[in-house]
C-alpha cells in the first residue's frame, strides 16, 4: 500500500471517531436526562376579546350567560345588584431529572377571576382581576 493511501485512511479514522462519539453522546443524553410537563386547568377562562364585547347599560344577563357560560358563583348584593364570577386556574408542572445528579420540580399556578355586575338584568360593569 502506498504512503498516500495509508495517510488517507489515517485521516478518515479521526473523523469516524468524532462522528461515533457525537452520536453516542446524543443517544446517551436521552437516557440520562428526562423531563415532563403537565398543564391542568380548572374553571372557565374568559378572554379579553369576550370581556370587551360587554357593553354596560346594553348587554343583558341572558347574553352573558349564553356567551360566557354558567358562572362559578353568583352573589346578590344590597339593592338587588347581582355579581357573577368566573374563576379560572391553570397549573403548570415541569419535572426534570439528570440521572443521579439533579432532580428538579417546578410548579406554577395562575388564578384569575372575571366579574360581571348586573342591575335589573343589565350589565352595569365588567372587570377582571390581575393574575395571581
Amino acid at each position: 500500500m502506498n504512503r498516500a493511501n495509508r495517510l488517507g485512511r489515517w485521516r478518515a479514522r479521526p473523523v469516524a471517531a468524532i462522528v461515533a462519539v457525537t452520536l453516542a453522546a446524543g443517544v446517551l443524553s436521552g437516557c440520562i436526562v428526562e423531563g415532563s410537563r403537565h398543564i391542568h386547568t380548572e374553571g372557565r377562562y374568559i378572554g379579553d376579546q369576550t370581556l370587551s364585547m360587554i357593553e354596560p347599560g346594553q348587554t343583558t344577563q341572558t347574553w352573558v350567560l349564553a356567551v360566557m357560560g354558567e358562572p362559578t358563583r353568583r352573589s346578590v348584593l344590597d339593592g338587588g345588584v347581582e355579581v357573577w364570577t368566573w374563576d379560572y386556574r391553570r397549573i403548570r408542572h415541569a419535572d426534570t431529572e439528570v440521572f443521579l445528579i439533579f432532580d428538579g420540580d417546578k410548579r406554577t399556578e395562575t388564578t384569575q377571576s372575571v366579574y360581571v355586575e348586573f342591575a335589573d338584568g343589565v350589565v352595569t360593569r365588567a372587570w377582571r382581576d390581575t393574575p395571581r
